[in-house]
């Protein structure tokens, strides 16, 4: 059964619109979750190791007046322990930032006119003109908007956006905001998708992902053998992997020595075409990545075809006298085939201009571009103006935030590593649905799996797409 335990919960006392006969008038509460999760083992990285996260789940319900839900939509964040300049948030700070939010939609539901228009201009003054044009032209029926339901995620949207939020000290603009921001963004969007019959990426106005791939990620563990056994579940589920590493880099190329040995002859395959990469979380410098890439060439030469990708070895922030270093990184891991991607050090598009020279792309997560809207300001910002690849990536969740950002994946050249709901414990999941991993094992003398093996298959159904599963939210 999933572990939720109620934070904070809001019931407007009037009705949404109060001309409405009381009979049929709407309702609506908000709630807020810590939101537990067991691992599946433990997920360790160069800066953290955990087996139980706390995360934070967002529901918005529009119901009857005898509490009959007739829409609700749901939002995950992901809260990984915190760190400097990267992870910002732990549950303390959502709920700081959630309890804000409902005084604001207070002040929202006390309004008798709304300015339809102007309030779509608002919500999508930051986003490419190409998106949300199904609901950017719901601006031009103003008037008719008046009491109905698709109307609703606009004030929500207004409630969030247009007032200022501020830090348990007082400050403005807390450093946790994003990561609130991607919880509550996300309920209001599962919400509007639910209320007009439409899956999430239809709402944005992009395709369904369709040849995009997803990888498992296997963590740092002191213990070898349990990193192999881990990748083992992964490839199960998909042919491309990621290998968390630290600065021991010894270890590393024993780690992916056992991984290349124990695999190859089913999983590592020409005709498979997998793609691995790694994953430093900022612990190299450009001596240790360089000396990183001769010692595979030397000792391990069979895993470089595979090798699609380094993540993060740079700092988060990197100081402008080390970038040329950092240059030299990229040149020799491209003359490889090799890609450098940044993540930690992205959480806006105004960190893409100290970075872009020494990377190829991005790794996109919601809880750090602030939700959907900023994910894409983001996405269009890195392509346009410094030609970078896509990737989209998920913290340790659920179902519920793994199939939000899997919506976008149609933005990405390959993919990316949608597996945070993988490493947790079925028992733990809340939700179910939401995308498929396409299973193309086969059986022949050189590879169990074929070239389709880990395709995310993304599930019709309005909003995000998942269910919750009986029992998990209780009164």
């Amino acid at each position: 059964m999933p572990e939720l335990v109620r934070a904070h919960s809001y019931h407007h006392p009037s009705p949404i619109f109060p001309s409405q006969d009381e009979n049929s008038s709407l309702y609506m509460s908000l709630e807020l979750f810590e939101y537990h999760l067991d691992l599946r083992s433990a997920f360790g990285t160069s800066h953290s190791s955990t087996t139980r996260r706390k995360n934070a789940l967002i529901r918005i319900s529009i119901h009857s007046r005898d509490e009959k839900i007739i829409f609700d939509g749901f939002g995950e964040c992901g809260l990984p322990p915190k760190k400097a300049n990267c992870y910002l948030a732990d549950f303390n700070d959502i709920q700081f930032y959630f309890e804000q939010f409902c005084e604001n939609l207070k002040v929202e539901l006390q309004k008798n006119e709304f300015n339809w228009k102007e309030m779509i201009g608002n919500a999508f003054k930051n986003v490419d003109e190409k998106y949300f044009t199904l609901v950017r032209k719901l601006a031009d029926e103003n008037a008719s908007l008046n009491g109905k339901l698709q109307s609703i995620p606009l004030i929500l949207l207004n409630g969030l956006d247009q007032y200022e939020y501020l830090d348990q000290i007082g400050e403005k603009h807390p450093e946790f905001e994003h990561c609130a921001q991607c919880g509550i963004e996300m309920a209001i969007f599962d919400l509007w998708g639910k209320i007009l019959d439409k899956p999430l990426y239809n709402l944005i106005g992009i395709e369904p992902p369709v040849q995009k791939f997803a990888f498992y990620t296997a963590a740092l563990n002191e213990d070898i053998g349990e990193i192999v056994k881990t990748a083992r579940f992964g490839l199960e589920k998909t042919r491309h992997l990621k290998m968390k590493l630290d600065s021991d880099i010894e270890k590393g190329i024993l780690i992916l020595k056992n991984l290349i040995e124990t695999y190859e002859k089913d999983y590592i395959h020409e005709n498979s075409k997998p793609h691995w990469s790694i994953d430093a979380n900022s612990a190299w410098t450009p001596e240790t990545s360089l000396e990183f890439l001769q010692q595979l060439k030397e000792k391990l030469p069979n895993f470089l075809p595979y090798f699609y990708m380094l993540e993060q070895p740079f700092p988060i922030l990197v100081e402008s006298s080390e970038s040329s270093k950092w240059e030299q990184v990229k040149q020799a891991y491209e003359n490889e085939g090799i890609l450098i991607f940044a993540d930690e050090s992205v959480n806006t598009f105004e960190n893409i201009a100290n970075i872009q020279s020494f990377i190829h792309g991005i790794n996109i997560k919601l809880e750090k571009s602030g939700g959907i809207r900023g994910a894409l300001t983001v996405s269009e910002l890195a392509k346009k103006h410094y030609n970078l690849k896509l990737w989209f990536g998920c913290m340790v969740s659920s179902r519920l935030s793994c199939t939000c950002s899997s919506h976008l994946m149609s933005l990405a050249e390959i993919g990316g590593d949608l597996d945070g709901s993988l490493l947790v414990a079925e028992h733990s999941q809340g939700f179910e649905g939401g995308f498929d991993w396409r299973n193309d094992q086969v059986s022949n003398s050189e590879s169990r799996i074929g070239r389709n093996h880990g395709e995310i298959v993304l599930l019709e159904k309005p909003g995000i797409g998942v269910d919750i599963k009986k029992d998990t939210i209780r009164k």
